[in-house]
């Protein structure tokens, strides 16, 4: 089988890593928690020192903790220099032959697989049913869509991780995303109404789009939006306690009360806040890229100046 690189995952403009710099924190978990460094990795692949499971989740960032070592050359050249497959059966131990390379593959044994190193289309829900269809499957490399389907039921039970975009246009709820932690790439859920089932879920790497969602109830792990976060109709905050970066616009257009954002600091662009009445829950935020273009119409205008001297702008 081939070696496959991993994929873009769309975060714009590397968000994550100037929100980072603005902040002067860091949110490589594995530095903080596990001591693997980019230097460690280069030390052991040059004195061909295995690689231990953890080691392999930096390289490959699965969680998608660290986008900001997405092109980094050093481990690019140490990710072409492996056999993905091993690596992968390592990192959520299964044995190679659970490592699918392609989703026809996958398709040939629903039951069988762990790991999909490719883009999953779900197609119609006629044509690939429902119900434990996908009980294995705890990541997908690429891009999962999922066009006409409006329910997900049990068809990934046990779903990690995804590499790049997860477009669920049509699905209405969230059944069946309980085990899902981190998407890599676009989060797109046009007309999902209730999040109680993405109850793990801790990193979005590029857009969050929940147009029509009007409670965050469930998102009470989310901690990262790298880009866009569209919340058009949101009028009950409390269940992103715990999101503390916007690397894009934040589109709040509905929201009355700020309560549940008290640990948001960054919003990379621009701060839709147009009914917002107060900003007592937003005391944290210490930077909105585009200040200037944001808006906070419902404020009394002594909070709006308070707002332009108690935020870092570009």
């Amino acid at each position: 089988m081939k070696r496959v690189d991993i994929p873009n995952k769309q975060i714009s403009n590397d968000s994550v890593s100037i929100a980072i710099s603005k902040l002067g924190g860091s949110i490589n978990m594995f530095e903080y928690y596990y001591g693997i460094t980019i230097e460690l990795l280069k030390y052991k692949n040059e004195n061909h020192t295995p690689f231990t499971k953890n080691d392999l989740i930096y390289l490959y960032d699965i969680y998608n903790l660290m986008p900001q070592n997405r092109d980094n050359e050093i481990l690019k050249y140490i990710r072409l220099g492996r056999d993905i497959v091993s690596d992968m059966a390592t990192i959520f131990d299964c044995s190679l032959d659970e490592v699918a390379a392609s989703q026809n593959e996958l398709k040939k044994d629903p039951s069988k697989y762990v790991v999909l190193l490719d883009d999953f289309d779900m197609g119609s829900c006629d044509e690939f049913g429902f119900g434990n269809k996908y009980p294995r499957l705890k990541y997908i490399m690429g891009i999962c869509h999922a066009f006409f389907c409006t329910e997900l039921d049990n068809t990934f039970p046990v779903l990690e991780a995804i590499g790049s975009n997860l477009d669920l246009y049509n699905i209405t709820n969230s059944v069946g995303l309980e085990n899902l932690k981190s998407i890599g790439g676009h989060a797109t859920f046009n007309y999902l109404y209730s999040v109680t089932n993405l109850c793990n879920l801790v990193i979005i790497g590029g857009d969050a789009r929940f147009p029509n969602l009007k409670s965050s109830k469930g998102l009470e792990k989310l901690f990262l939006i790298g880009g866009h976060a569209t919340f058009n109709i949101l009028n009950d905050a409390t269940g992103l306690c715990n999101l503390e970066m916007i690397g894009g616009t934040a589109r709040f257009h509905s929201l009355r009360s700020a309560k549940g954002l008290e640990k948001l600091r960054y919003i990379g662009l621009i701060a839709n806040f147009d009914r917002l009445e107060s900003m007592d829950g937003l005391s944290n935020l210490e930077y909105i890229g585009e200040l200037e273009s944001s808006y906070f119409n419902s404020l009394p205008t002594i909070e709006r100046e308070k707002i332009k001297t108690r935020v870092r702008t570009k």
